[in-house]
């Protein structure tokens, strides 16, 4: 499975891991990819991308995860002091926060130009 992650440069879900490790000759099911992908996470070779409920081989220690809606790329940026202010505030009112990444999306600077240069179109 790892080597299906190793290839993709975007999230995938685990009926995409299923899928592309078919092709490979592997047959895995949806369940077997969820197990697999857990204890992955749990060793850090593999993050999940809550926003996409998908799957992306760990290359980065960094904390926020930029994800883009229109054509799913992610971009990864090292943010501590962002985490720590998180942090600060969880704590303040008692919330447990054990991020393994901080989410946001939009739209990637090519999905927008694309999206700008249709709308002068129209």
């Amino acid at each position: 499975m790892m080597r299906v992650l190793d290839r993709v440069d975007r999230p995938v879900s685990a009926y995409d891991i299923a899928q592309l490790a078919a092709v490979e000759g592997a047959r895995l099911c949806a369940n077997q990819v969820y197990r697999t992908t857990a204890r992955l996470i749990e060793k850090h070779q593999v993050r999940r991308v809550h926003t996409v409920n998908a799957y992306l081989a760990s290359s980065a220690t960094a904390e926020l995860c930029m994800i883009c809606e229109q054509c799913r790329c992610v971009e990864w940026k090292a943010m501590p002091l962002l985490v720590g202010a998180l942090r600060e505030l969880a704590d303040a009112r008692q919330i447990k926060f054990a991020p393994d990444s901080v989410e946001i999306s939009g739209l990637c600077g090519t999905c927008r130009e694309k999206s700008t240069a249709a709308a002068s179109c129209a």
